[in-house]
């Protein structure tokens, strides 16, 4: 199982970036409903961690589990998708999003992955903002993407194709 120990600058402590585990659902559960998330049920992250044409990463330090991402690998067209990413209100700004997405596009480069996709709801100017910041761009829109409250999606592409993330 490979691992990813990054060191915060602002936790100041090592935040392990690792492969979910079934045991790992509640507390991502947790994180994901804490950030409006609750569209997918425990059930289903379960089955993404178990899910070969995936990969599910949780961010871990002393306290447990702080951030998660769950991303679909489509390998016949070098394709990933990040379908949910989140971390924990208390561990937001402290770069762990950032981590999480450094090893999404490390490991998927690895696996030959050329474009990682996401959908972000159109009102999420910080989200857009930090995805663009990575080099991910708007490439399309998706009307009436969200509900609660009903929200058209930006489509966000990003190259990894000699790219570091």
């Amino acid at each position: 199982m490979s691992k990813a120990h990054v060191q915060s600058k602002l936790l100041k402590s090592e935040v392990t970036i690792r492969h979910a585990a079934v045991e790992d659902i509640d507390a991502v559960y947790e994180i994901a409903v804490a950030g409006r998330l609750e569209s997918w049920s425990r059930d289903a992250y379960a089955n993404y961690a178990v899910k070969d044409a995936a990969l599910f990463l949780v961010a871990e330090a002393a306290s447990g589990i702080c951030g998660f991402a769950v991303v679909g690998i489509f390998p016949t067209s070098k394709e990933g998708e990040i379908h949910n990413i989140a971390v924990a209100p208390a561990s937001r700004r402290q770069g762990i999003g950032t981590a999480l997405l450094r090893e999404i596009g490390r490991r998927l480069s690895a696996k030959g992955i050329e474009n990682l996709f996401l959908e972000v709801r159109e009102s999420n100017f910080p989200a857009v903002t930090a995805y663009e910041k990575f080099g991910f761009e708007i490439v399309g829109r998706r009307p009436q993407f969200y509900k609660n409250p009903l929200e058209d999606a930006f489509v966000m592409r990003k190259s990894l194709q000699h790219s570091t993330l």
